[in-house]
């Protein structure tokens, strides 16, 4: 038995042993030629498409991101990105390399989080971020069944449009986000399909038609679209809509539902929003005339791995699983056709 004093050595090995040794023992390397930050500037370029918006994105000058980059090309003796007209894109060593980092990166925000969990404590808040055309009360009822099995979930949420939520993912503001589009670098799961339906007031002109309307029969009425800023509405961007004589345009639902109540016009919103009224009468549904339904694909984005995080884990298995309740829910109402 070794005496308390006694130091513990590592037995002796040939030289295939060392290197083993040399190559788990991370501190042994010698000096490191690459940074995180480099790493980080290189796969910004790549990730929003150049050296203007990787700056914008990580808030740094373009010149601090170029510096980055060169320095990051002549460490390694090969270039990585090559410039096309006011593209970079990659070379072939830039994108085995590129596929290599993400883990690295990922890894080292995953550590940075799991330390500041460790020091905010293990009932550190959830950041979430949601698109405003995901139901909101699908979250609610997530954190109310939890918290019947004795889960008390700390939920910061905040509510904002896809490119805010786009930057928020990126400067790692939010360890959730239900999401439009899957986003290059996060981890993503499908969550919600949103079916957008034409409704109107049940005296509106369109209402009282009682038949299928085609697109030239919507020419001469107002349609209330939902815009923010320069950001239009994922269905108006998507689908080709009619020529309208009138458009008006709104920064929410309410105020497009507010709108229709009033008897003013028509829109493309959310089944999810319009069914209470639609139960209650006070909006009809419209039948035109399209050539494929109007939907929308949420998905939710991670920062980190689900496993890596149990309260995180908790709150996306719930929120799935009654996301898909209510997926069923507006299949059975027969309102909407199966997809």
């Amino acid at each position: 038995m070794n005496s308390p004093t006694e130091k513990l050595s590592l037995p002796q090995s040939p030289d295939k042993g060392d290197t083993d040794i040399r190559l788990a023992r991370v501190h042994d390397t010698k000096s490191f030629h690459v940074t995180l930050k480099q790493w980080r500037a290189l796969h910004a370029v790549v990730d929003c498409g150049g050296f203007c918006e990787a700056a914008e994105s990580l808030h740094l000058s373009q010149s601090s991101i170029s510096y980055a980059i060169s320095k990051l090309q002549e460490q390694f003796g090969f270039p990585l990105l090559k410039v096309m007209g006011r593209k970079a894109e990659l070379t072939e060593e830039g994108r085995a390399l590129l596929a290599r980092s993400r883990n690295l990166l990922s890894d080292a925000v995953e550590l940075e989080m799991f330390a500041d969990n460790l020091r905010r404590g293990r009932h550190a808040e959830i950041r979430m971020a949601v698109d405003p055309d995901f139901p909101m009360h699908l979250i609610t009822q997530a954190l109310y069944r939890l918290k019947e099995r004795g889960h008390d979930i700390c939920l910061a949420l905040s509510e904002l449009m896809s490119t805010e939520i786009d930057q928020t993912l990126r400067s790692r503001r939010a360890d959730l986000a239900i999401v439009r589009q899957t986003l290059p670098g996060f981890n993503h799961m499908r969550l919600f399909q949103v079916d957008f339906v034409a409704v109107a007031h049940p005296q509106h002109r369109l209402s009282r038609l009682k038949q299928e309307l085609h697109p030239v029969d919507l020419t001469t009425e107002i349609e209330i679209v939902i815009t923010k800023g320069a950001q239009q509405h994922p269905i108006e961007r998507n689908l080709q809509a009619p020529i309208q004589s009138q458009r008006w345009c709104v920064q929410s639902s309410d105020t497009a539902i507010r709108a229709l109540c009033d008897g003013i016009g028509y829109a493309w919103l959310s089944h999810h929003q319009v069914r209470p009224l639609l139960e209650k009468g006070s909006l009809c549904l419209l039948q035109i005339h399209s050539a494929r339904p109007r939907t929308m694909m949420l998905h939710l984005a991670s920062v980190q791995p689900l496993a890596s995080c149990t309260r995180i884990k908790l709150l996306v298995d719930m929120l799935h699983g009654i996301a898909q309740e209510e997926q069923r829910l507006a299949m059975r109402t027969h309102l909407l056709p199966a997809l």
